[in-house]
């Protein structure tokens, strides 16, 4: 135990509270305190607009989504979206990636040892993984549209689930989901 105690200490988890937590936390209180509270006014007003237009704001897929891939294949998905008076910047589409069976590596077993779950891309979501791939903003469409469109490759193979969402997003957010506003549409691919 006087060889093994000194490995294990509270360092490294401090550090990394310290490094993804408080360090952030501290840049961006700053930054609302910044000029009379200018960007926590700015942040105020654009909320409140958020949370009245968020019910009108409705998702469509354009197309139907293919039921199968090459290992080795892209995919593309195009989504029309009604912003319901929102501006395209302040709405991120995203398409959520999950697997149906498999297993969690996806990088080099020696790495996934060394270095625990993998993180590039991934979230977690209790033990399952899901890879979040943002659609990019296109084109406004008739009707108040606009059009956004993803060409990726997704990370893994075998039977994948792709749910398309949307959320509010703007550079001061203390954290994406802080409205707690999401829309769904969710599609199957074999």
């Amino acid at each position: 135990m006087a060889t093994s105690l000194p490995h294990f200490n509270s360092q490294r988890f401090l550090s990394d509270y310290v490094r993804h937590f408080y360090l952030p936390a501290s840049r961006h209180g700053r930054l609302m305190r910044a000029d009379e509270h200018a960007a926590a006014h700015a942040l105020a007003q654009w909320k409140a607009r958020v949370r009245d237009a968020w019910p009108g704001v409705r998702l469509r897929l354009m197309q139907s989504v293919p039921t199968q891939l090459s290992s080795d294949g892209t995919f593309e998905m195009d989504v029309a979206v009604s912003l319901n008076g929102l501006a395209a910047e302040d709405v991120c589409v995203e398409c959520v990636i999950g697997r149906g069976i498999g297993t969690e590596i996806t990088v080099p077993v020696r790495g996934h040892a060394e270095n625990g779950r993998p993180t590039e891309g991934l979230m977690y979501l209790q033990d399952d993984a899901y890879h979040i791939a943002p659609l990019e903003p296109q084109a406004a469409l008739a009707d108040g549209e606009h059009h956004y469109r993803l060409s990726a490759a997704p990370p893994w193979c075998g039977h994948l689930s792709f749910e398309i969402r949307a959320r509010p997003t703007h550079p001061h957010l203390a954290h994406p989901h802080e409205l707690g506003l999401v829309h769904w549409v969710g599609t199957e691919q074999a």
